[in-house]
């Protein structure tokens, strides 16, 4: 009776953890525009979101439903989404990088992990 208790709830918890990142895997996936850069000003400024203008910067990323990246932002890459707000880009070589996001409406927004000095970029869903 205790393995089928036991049993039970690890079956539980396998549906509610998978269940929970499908809902964020649909969000992140699609086609975004990066649009501005988060910059930690170092003295009495400000700290600043840089919005992207010229046309030679503009890139894009997209998140596809296979785990594949396409656009010109992380080229030649892959991603994995680990709970509700870490994703792993992993580059063509296996490199990975660890990222903390977030998504509001229609912005995402990703975070460097290893980085203590405003490392921040901004996407605008597209489609």
């Amino acid at each position: 009776m205790k393995r089928l208790i036991t049993l039970g709830l690890l079956v539980l918890i396998s549906v509610s953890t998978s269940f929970t990142q499908k809902i964020e895997d649909k969000k992140l996936i699609g086609k975004w525009k990066y649009t501005s850069s988060y910059t930690k000003n170092v003295g009495h400024e400000p700290d600043t979101w840089t919005t992207i203008v010229a046309a030679d910067t503009v890139k894009y990323v997209e998140f596809k439903k296979n785990g594949k990246i396409g656009g010109d932002y992380f080229l030649n890459s892959r991603y994995k989404v680990n709970g509700n707000d870490r994703l792993t880009i992993i580059s063509s070589k296996n490199n990975t990088e660890e990222f903390i996001y977030r998504i509001d409406d229609k912005r995402l927004i990703i975070n460097y992990r290893n980085c203590d000095e405003g490392c921040s970029i901004s996407f605008t869903k597209i489609k």
